[in-house]
């Protein structure tokens, strides 16, 4: 993705919109739940000002395409639609389910004050410019209650008093930019907390393998050995997800794959079987995946075999 089409997403942004607080907990239904904070105007100009600097320095950065396993650094960030993410988490008591919608149309969320705030820590905080469709919400995948429930909080002025009120701290950072129908990553570590956590993964794996299957045939055995392995470890999850986004093996037929394989250094005669079925066990379905994945190259100058994000040669 170039500057110009990212910079686009964000033209309409308007900093100057009121400002409303969102609190982010784990459900006990599996799911999230929200509460919505009012705010003063020295809180609302506080976090314009917090945006207005994580928008400048998006500028400095390059964009590139979401995908599952690519890095963010300082000078990047991730751009993919709201539809790509999916529609988990999902809200409870929330006519509006996916997470990311939630965030949009915020106006039914349940208002809270000091007194009714839930026990729970929130796990993610969120402030929102405006509501609706020409909305901008900013997450921060951080508790902004961490270490402040303690009874014996003080503030100095001219003497120490305390505080008979909750504490709230904010820092300066961003890790996700919400639009009515893009998500800007600037941390993937917070984006697969939120979205890629164990009960997502479950929901989400077998739609990707599903479709894995359906332009590449597999055994049955290896179909469940990839469905056991892509509900709980994320690792491999990254790479199924990565796969089934491409879409780049539809084109692709059993002669294929074996012809990969062989440069590679993978025995087509151990990964697919005679009917052009790929085989997969425990021990072998990283190997596949990474193959798969194209995430297996050559060196340049030695022709030596390794894998992406990697220095050691592969065996």
């Amino acid at each position: 993705m170039d500057k110009s089409t990212a910079d686009e997403l964000l033209d309409f942004v308007d900093l100057t919109k009121p400002v409303r607080l969102i609190l982010g907990y784990r459900s006990n239904d599996d799911k999230v739940s929200l509460r919505r904070v009012a705010l003063a105007q020295d809180a609302q100009d506080m976090f314009a000002e917090i945006a207005s600097e994580v928008l400048e320095n998006r500028k400095q950065r390059d964009p590139e395409d979401w995908e599952p396993a690519r890095p963010v650094s300082k000078e990047t960030y991730l751009v993919t639609t709201c539809e790509a993410v999916g529609e988990v988490p999902q809200v409870s008591k929330s006519k509006v389910q996916p997470l990311l919608a939630a965030l949009i149309d915020t106006q039914d969320i349940v208002e809270t004050e000091g007194k009714t705030l839930l026990k729970a820590d929130p796990y993610f905080y969120a402030f929102q410019f405006g509501i609706g469709s020409d909305s901008v919400t900013f997450l921060r995948k951080l508790n902004p209650l961490r270490g402040l429930r303690k009874k014996r909080l003080g503030f100095l002025d001219d003497e120490l008093s305390l505080a008979h009120h909750t504490v709230f701290a904010f820092d300066s950072c961003v890790d996700l930019i919400i639009t009515k129908e893009h998500l800007i990553v600037f941390n993937q570590t917070a984006f697969a907390s939120i979205f890629r956590g164990q009960k997502e993964l479950k929901k989400m794996a077998k739609g990707w393998i599903n479709g894995i299957r359906d332009s590449t045939p597999m055994t049955q055995e290896s179909y469940d050995v990839l469905l056991a392995k892509g509900v709980r470890d994320s690792r491999a999850a990254k790479r199924i997800e990565s796969i089934a986004r491409r879409g780049h093996l539809a084109s692709l037929d059993a002669s294929d794959l074996r012809e990969g394989m062989e440069e590679c250094d993978l025995n087509p005669s151990v990964y697919m079987n005679q009917s052009g079925e790929l085989v997969l066990t425990a021990d072998t379905l990283f190997d596949i995946l990474k193959f798969l994945n194209e995430d297996m190259f050559r060196g340049v100058l030695t022709d030596a075999p390794y894998e992406v994000d990697s220095k050691a040669r592969r065996n």
